[in-house]
């Protein structure tokens, strides 16, 4: 049976319900699988509800997928999820605060790859001293 197919076969409130189960009993491997059955199945008319619900339960994965899709597709949803009006505020604080995130993480690669750079610079600089010591 595909996974991917449950959201088709129990309905989008059934595979919704198990995810919030899922969370609640802390089944850490449920909740991952369901994260990307919610999100594979994400649309215009329902990314808005969706990330809020990402949000109320620290589902992570399933939060970056709801704000790319937004980002990607803000026109659309805005004129298709009846609810992004009234979330409006609510989700652009999610969006920014995702993208924050993202930020913080590119710069903290680029501190880690900076990092790595100063070590290797630093023991090829100390082969080489070997090298002249040895000579």
């Amino acid at each position: 049976m595909d996974v991917f197919n449950l959201w088709e076969e129990n309905g989008s409130t059934g595979i919704i319900d198990i995810f919030q189960l899922a969370c609640k009993y802390d089944e850490k491997r449920l909740k991952s699988e369901l994260e990307a059955i919610i999100a594979y199945n994400l649309s215009e008319e329902n990314v808005c509800s969706l990330l809020l619900l990402a949000d109320q339960f620290n589902a992570s994965k399933l939060r970056a997928e709801c704000c790319k899709f937004i980002a990607a597709h803000q026109e659309e949803v805005a004129a298709a999820d009846a609810e992004y009006s009234a979330m409006k505020d609510s989700v652009d604080l999610l969006i920014a605060q995702y993208l924050a995130d993202v930020d913080a993480a590119r710069a903290a690669h680029a501190a880690a790859s900076e990092i790595q750079i100063s070590e290797e610079e630093r023991e090829r600089k100390a082969v080489a001293r070997e090298k002249r010591r040895l000579l």
